[in-house]
């Protein structure tokens, strides 16, 4: 009977296809998967750092000579690596000539470590003046919602003819917030762009809302924008996130930039999970303002350079009673 013979090579040929793509799939993972943090044997020291040696190939300098020098040292160590913990200690060290000095590698947290306090989010009013203090930050959506809460809603207060941004000391973490609580202070559009070699990435605002630079966040009472003189505070402690925050003000009309040159790392980090429960923090771009000035590993330099202390903070209020604000 011809039909049940048919109806089985069907079969045999149904199921020889799901093997291949199974076959394929597991493939697929066994190769591709570990960059994605993926694994589906445990790995051996040496395909564990030969994996992320791979990863570190897209660092921002990774075309240098130094790198070419550094990834065979690292390669040659790993090679006789006894754990995972030992490649981790070559990978720290290789971090740092593959993506410079805003890279590094971070150890896994141990269950006992608790993570430091963070200052919060202010907003002081001294007459026509509010003083928003816009510090480093790291948090859930609820905690980024309620740091951007209080700027915005400290700048939305009646009778704010000046304002300070005090980003002293601010090392970074999350600058979604940070530039979302100052959005009543910026314009609608491309803030900054992330360049990742041939690649482009804007950071935007859009009606209170930051999208394409950290947490993607609103700010409440955002319309109208504020349109008041702006004195920014920084110093050698603005770091990372906090520089970026300083990015999307600096160079608007109205916006002063006082203290001391920051700590010069605008440029992009990736943050990249390992196996180890370490994160990779892989320094792969530069930022451009909107401006079209490329910030990446210098430091940004103030408008007007008054040291550091209270020095930055009395001259941004002068500089804000000359411009009508007391």
């Amino acid at each position: 009977m011809p039909r049940p013979r048919r109806a089985r090579r069907l079969l045999v040929a149904l199921l020889s296809a799901v093997l291949l793509l199974v076959v394929a799939g597991v493939g697929l993972v066994w190769f591709v998967g570990p960059r994605f943090n993926v694994w589906l044997v445990p790995p051996t020291p040496q395909r564990y750092g030969d994996t992320v040696l791979t990863m570190l190939d897209g660092g921002l300098h990774a075309s240098s000579p130094q790198w070419h020098d550094e990834r065979e040292r690292a390669r040659g160590a790993i090679a006789t690596a006894a754990t995972l913990e030992d490649v981790d200690a070559i990978l720290a060290e290789a971090v740092q000539v593959a993506g410079g000095p805003h890279s590094t590698l971070v150890p896994a947290r141990t269950g006992d470590t608790a993570p430091a306090p963070q200052q919060p989010a202010s907003v002081e009013r001294d007459g026509g003046v509010a003083t928003l203090v816009v510090p480093e930050f790291t948090g859930d959506l609820a905690a980024a919602q309620a740091y951007t809460d209080t700027l915005a809603t400290g700048l939305a207060e009646p009778g704010v003819c000046g304002v300070v941004v005090d980003l002293r000391g601010n090392s970074g973490g999350d600058m979604g917030p940070m530039v979302a609580g100052v959005a009543k202070l910026l314009p609608d559009g491309v803030l900054q762009t992330f360049v990742t070699g041939e690649r482009r990435s804007e950071v935007r605002l859009t009606r209170g809302r930051v999208t394409g630079g950290g947490t993607s966040i609103t700010a409440p009472r955002a319309s109208p924008r504020l349109d008041v003189p702006v004195a920014v505070l920084v110093d050698e402690r603005t770091a990372s996130s906090g520089e970026q925050t300083l990015i999307a003000l600096r160079g608007r009309d109205h916006v002063h930039v006082f203290g001391v040159p920051t700590a010069g790392y605008a440029s992009v980090n990736q943050q990249i999970p390992l196996y180890t429960g370490a994160t990779l923090q892989l320094t792969v771009g530069v930022t451009e303002s909107h401006t079209g000035e490329l910030l990446g590993e210098e430091p940004i330099p103030p408008d007007t350079d008054t040291g550091s202390g209270a020095a930055a903070a009395d001259a941004a209020r002068a500089w804000l009673t000359e411009q009508g604000c007391a």
